[in-house]
C-alpha cells in the first residue's frame, strides 16, 4: 500500500520523495478533482523522485501556474468548470508550454480530436496504469532533455 500524501482541497501541495536522485527536480503538476485518486497519483509521482504539486479544479491549477513553473501537467480529463482540454488550453496562451498528459475513464473521438488540437501529447486510461504512467513520465522528460 502505498503511503498517503497530504493534500488540500483549496492548495496545491508539494510532496519530494526524501529518495529522490533527480538533479533536475522536474516538477508535475497533478490535477484531478477526485482527493483519493489525486492523493494516489502524488504518492506514487513523488516516489518516483520528481517534485508534484497538486490541484482540485483548472482554476487552482492556472492559479498556482501563475506563480511556479511547472515541467509537465498531469490532469483528469473531467474537472468541474472548466475540462482538462480546456485547462491545457488556458495554460498554453498563457505562456505555459509543457507536455500534457490527460487521463480519463472515456475519451470520445471528438474530445481525442479536441485534445490533439490542444497539443496535449498522451492520453492513459484511467484508473492509471502505474508502471505505463512511470515508463510515460520517464520518457516524455527524457524528450524534454533533448529539446
Amino acid at each position: 500500500m502505498l503511503p498517503s500524501a497530504q493534500v488540500h482541497t483549496h492548495e496545491a501541495e508539494a510532496y519530494l520523495h526524501p529518495r529522490s536522485q533527480r538533479p533536475e527536480r522536474q516538477t508535475i503538476l497533478v490535477v484531478e478533482d477526485d482527493q483519493l485518486v489525486r492523493r494516489s497519483l502524488v504518492t506514487f509521482i513523488g516516489s518516483l523522485g520528481f517534485s508534484v504539486f497538486s490541484a482540485s479544479s483548472a482554476e487552482e491549477a492556472l492559479d498556482y501556474t501563475l506563480c511556479h513553473p511547472i515541467h509537465l501537467l498531469l490532469t483528469d480529463f473531467h474537472l468541474p468548470v472548466r475540462n482538462g482540454i480546456e485547462l491545457a488550453s488556458s495554460m498554453r496562451a498563457k505562456g505555459t508550454k509543457v507536455p500534457v498528459v490527460l487521463l480519463s475513464g472515456y475519451l470520445t473521438d471528438q474530445a481525442r480530436q479536441e485534445a490533439k488540437e490542444a497539443g496535449i501529447e498522451v492520453f492513459l486510461r484511467k484508473p492509471a496504469d502505474l508502471p505505463l504512467l512511470e515508463q510515460t513520465l520517464v520518457s516524455l522528460f527524457r524528450g524534454i532533455g533533448r529539446r
